[in-house]
């Protein structure tokens, strides 16, 4: 039997996300800190091995921006196959531009870059971007806040950098129309008294033993989908052992939740294509290869409109190549990164349609990359 949808809150529903913004045409990805030979560009890539990663960890180096062609549909933002420590903290900030100012000169003096525009227009505390900017490239795809104005055509901004500016430069001023503020890219998955008598534990993050052979994910889903043209995220992590940051597969979504939720007998296996063999002397010879998850699901009662507006999109935009992500229960923080899978559609399935009750059906199978 289905869940009947006015019994389920937003936040229950299963999230269905196809369409990677960042994969559009005309998508543009500034990140300071990228090494040059695993730049972000490889954030678009759906390879999660195929990695970026930043020179170093500070926070100037750490940050990166994806400017699309026009404005699109925003609910989720993520990082796959990072390697964030446990106390790792982002912030994803979803803009629009208002207006760009040229921008003339930049000085850098101990944390403080005073930069010189003519006729900015800005007060203390509104949100600027960069780009163009020639020699102090640290500063081009960050997202700052005015700290102070000086006069009509100066004003400072925070920002860490060894670089000295050369010329050229745009300030791109703009509207944060959803901000994630700081937040744990592991977040709290046990609190005192959650685990049986006799196992103790004060709360805390999901553990090593846990994250063993899972790649691990981060999201930021808002409560509502915001129209955006800037997605910018800054990872904080002063804990990091590698000194850097490093992230496989970047990911902003349209999220899509069926009006009627999934069926209750939905599924979640291992795929093992390991190859095991007798050798002389009673040996067995083992071929091991990564498992993999498999995800099964039914969505039932969906209208005419519905199926035909999603399901059947789907399946013509993905096929059986195309990735996806599906989070089968978004409420679940406890098992959030064990049940999210990002993969493909493992087979296509019929749309089937229900003479009883008028309402159309389609199950579906997604293979996890990983």
């Amino acid at each position: 039997m289905g869940v009947e949808a006015e019994h389920m809150s937003a936040a229950e529903k299963i999230m269905i996300c196809v369409e990677n913004h960042i994969d559009d045409s005309g998508t543009v990805i500034t990140a300071p800190g990228e090494v040059s030979t695993l730049q972000a560009s490889r954030l678009q890539n759906y390879q999660i091995s195929t990695l970026f990663r930043t020179t170093d960890d500070t926070k100037t180096k750490t940050a990166w921006e994806y400017k699309f062609d026009i404005q699109k549909p925003c609910r989720l933002a993520g990082l796959l196959n990072h390697n964030a420590s446990i106390t790792a903290k982002q912030r994803v900030l979803f803009s629009n531009e208002d207006r760009t100012v040229v921008m003339t000169n930049a000085t850098y003096t101990a944390g403080v870059v005073t930069i010189s525009a003519t006729a900015h227009g800005l007060s203390v505390n509104d949100w600027v971007g960069w780009s163009g900017v020639v020699g102090m490239t640290d500063i081009n795809g960050q997202l700052l806040q005015v700290t102070s104005v000086v006069d009509a055509d100066t004003f400072t901004v925070a920002l860490v950098t060894s670089q000295t500016y050369t010329n050229g430069g745009t300030v791109s001023v703009r509207t944060i129309v959803e901000d994630s503020g700081l937040i744990d890219i592991y977040p709290e998955i046990e609190n005192f008294g959650d685990r049986p008598w006799g196992v103790f534990n004060w709360g805390g993050k999901i553990g090593q033993r846990e994250l063993q052979g899972l790649t691990p994910y981060a999201f930021y889903i808002a409560a509502a989908s915001v129209m955006a043209k800037f997605v910018n995220t800054v990872v904080e992590d002063e804990n990091n052992t590698k000194g850097y940051h490093q992230t496989g597969r970047g990911l902003v979504y349209e999220v899509y939740q069926p009006t009627e939720n999934m069926e209750y007998e939905w599924n979640i296996r291992f795929i093992d294509k390991s190859r095991s063999d007798d050798v002389d002397g009673g040996q067995e010879w083992f071929d091991k290869k990564p498992k993999k998850r498999m995800l099964e699901f039914i969505l039932k009662g969906q209208s005419e409109d519905e199926v035909y507006t999603n399901s059947f999109i789907f399946d013509r935009i993905l096929g059986t190549t195309g990735d996806l992500l599906i989070i089968p229960r978004p409420d679940s923080t406890r098992h959030l990164m064990k049940q999210a899978i990002y993969g493909r559609l493992d087979s296509m399935t019929d749309i089937r349609h229900s003479n009883d009750d008028k309402a159309f059906q389609k199950s579906y199978f997604i293979k996890g990359f990983i």
